[in-house]
């Protein structure tokens, strides 16, 4: 196999040795990293919140208000993969390196653990700083609670399920970007999927972290209870996509036989 060149199965190794560094970054930094993440992912929802709002008084349809604000969305992923930070829903895919046996279980486990802790810290500091910016004028904290209401009023299966599809989105999205060291090109990868996923209303489980805390401290009303319910069937449904089933899928279609080869080599004495 010529690595030099552009495949999926390099692209898939890629994404096993960016399994096998975030498994290995300790659960200090992951937080920290966590942290970052969840911050960025803060920021680009509120301004896609923001013109959200702005198309709602405007008497845009829900799909269209959403079209909009899927055009700015995307640059808190952006930010997370290119300047450094990690979210739950691209670390789900730290569980190819543990298929491809790179890394533990235990080690994806405290990983996933870190991460998630760390975006949502950074949702909440980010959704307490955030009223003090004075961007949240009575139409957008209108929407905001109405966006937060809605997600807390679906069903556990319409939240895994619709978070299950996002994360397909999302998952791919940061895998398609490590098919390229282009800066540019890693761009376009992660823009189109994010605009695809925003614009169908998908569950984001560090974006939901993010609006449930700014909700609760626009006095929304929405329960405690309901909001973390809300949060953590987002998250079981952006693992079982992005952590479980793509990354089974591709192991099985594009590294299985590969490691396999490999293993029976190293048996043999083929590889020192």
């Amino acid at each position: 196999m010529n690595l030099e060149e552009f495949s999926h199965k390099k692209t898939a190794l890629e994404v096993v040795e960016l399994g096998i560094k975030k498994a290995n970054t300790s659960f200090g930094n992951t937080i920290i990293l966590g942290i970052l993440g969840g911050s960025f992912i803060s920021l680009g929802y509120m301004a896609a919140l923001v013109v959200m709002a702005g198309a709602d008084g405007m008497m845009f349809s829900a799909g269209m208000a959403r079209f909009l604000g899927s055009l700015v969305f995307p640059v808190g992923i952006i930010l997370t993969v290119l300047v450094g930070g990690d979210i739950f829903t691209g670390n789900a895919l730290v569980s190819l390196s543990t298929l491809a046996k790179k890394t533990s279980l235990n080690q994806l486990l405290n990983n996933w653990l870190a991460v998630l802790i760390g975006n949502f810290i950074g949702g909440i500091l980010t959704a307490f700083l955030m009223q003090y910016a004075g961007i949240l004028d009575s139409a957008t904290t209108k929407y905001i609670i109405k966006v937060a209401e809605h997600k807390a009023e679906l069903s556990n299966m319409e939240l895994i399920i619709s978070a299950f599809f996002c994360n397909i989105f999302v998952a791919l999205a940061v895998w398609m970007s490590y098919s390229t060291k282009d800066v540019i090109a890693k761009i376009f990868a992660m823009y189109f999927p994010i605009l695809l996923f925003v614009t169908s209303g998908y569950q984001h489980s560090v974006a939901n972290m993010f609006i449930f805390s700014l909700a609760g401290y626009l006095d929304g009303g929405i329960g405690l209870s309901h909001s973390l319910n809300a949060i953590v069937m987002s998250i079981i449904g952006n693992a079982l996509s992005g952590g479980i089933i793509l990354p089974v899928v591709y192991y099985h279609l594009l590294l299985k036989d590969y490691y396999n080869d490999l293993r029976r080599n190293q048996m043999r004495g083929g590889v020192k």
